[in-house]
């Protein structure tokens, strides 16, 4: 049962930090890509 409980915390806890860190890094990579998207286009 406990085993079970520390499973789950440690999945939520990585669920979170996965989240923080896919919010933290979308716009950048958004960013990134429109400016490769403006490149290519131009070319």
């Amino acid at each position: 049962m406990a085993d079970n409980f520390l499973s789950s915390v440690i999945t939520a806890i990585l669920a979170a930090f996965f989240f923080s860190l896919a919010a933290t890094v979308v716009p950048y990579f958004y960013n990134v890509g429109g400016t490769v998207f403006l490149l290519l286009s131009v070319r």
